[in-house]
C-alpha cells in the first residue's frame, strides 16, 4: 500500500495514515506526510499511536465491513467518552454512521477524535469483504470542506482499488 498512499498524500497535500485493528483500537502502522498541508500545520499522529475505533474515521470504516455483532462488541468493550463536542457517544447514532459508511464507501471523522481535524477514511477489505485495516486522509477542518471531501474521497476510492489490485483481491 505504501507507494499508493505516498502518491495520495502528494496529490492531496495532506497526511495519509494506514492503520490496523487491534482489539477495540486502531494502531497507526504507516504515515505519509507530503508537507505541512493546506493549513501549514503538521499532524501530531505517529506510527505506533493507538486510538479507540469508535471515534475515528478509520475505525468506523473497518467496522462498517464487519457484522453488527462485531460493531456492538467493540462498542461495549470500549470506554466510550466524548473526546470532543463532536464525538459520537450514543450507540444508535454510531450504528447509523456505520450504515452511512456502507452506502458511501468511506467514513468521515468530523472532528470526533481531535478538534480542528477532519478525515476521510476507507477500509481495505480482504477477499471476503471484511477489513482489519484502513487508511485515511486527514486535514485541518476549515480546508476539508464538503466539496473537497468529495474530491478526496474519489481519489481515495481509486487508491483503494489500486491497493486491492496489487494485493490480488478481486470483487470486493
Amino acid at each position: 500500500a505504501k507507494p499508493h498512499l505516498d502518491k495520495l498524500s502528494r496529490h492531496t497535500g495532506e497526511a495519509v495514515h494506514l492503520v490496523i485493528q487491534d482489539g477495540v483500537d486502531i494502531v497507526y502502522i504507516y504515515k505519509a506526510e507530503a508537507g505541512a498541508g493546506l493549513g501549514g500545520m503538521r499532524m501530531s499522529s505517529h506510527v505506533g499511536l493507538r486510538i479507540p475505533m469508535y471515534c475515528t474515521g478509520v475505525g468506523k470504516a473497518i467496522l462498517a465491513t464487519q457484522s453488527y455483532g462485531e460493531a456492538e462488541r467493540v462498542w461495549r468493550k470500549s470506554s466510550i467518552r466524548a473526546l470532543t463536542a463532536h464525538t459520537i457517544t450514543d450507540f444508535d447514532a454510531f450504528i447509523e454512521q456505520l450504515k452511512r459508511v456502507r452506502m458511501a464507501g468511506y467514513a468521515i471523522d468530523d472532528e470526533e477524535n481531535e478538534l480542528g481535524i477532519r478525515c476521510v477514511a476507507l477500509a481495505i477489505p480482504g477477499p471476503g469483504g471484511k477489513a482489519d485495516s484502513a487508511f485515511s486522509i486527514s486535514g485541518l477542518a476549515p480546508y476539508m470542506t464538503p466539496e473537497r471531501i468529495r474530491r478526496i474521497a474519489a481519489l481515495a476510492l481509486e487508491t483503494r482499488a489500486d491497493i486491492l489490485r496489487d494485493l490480488g483481491v478481486q470483487g470486493v
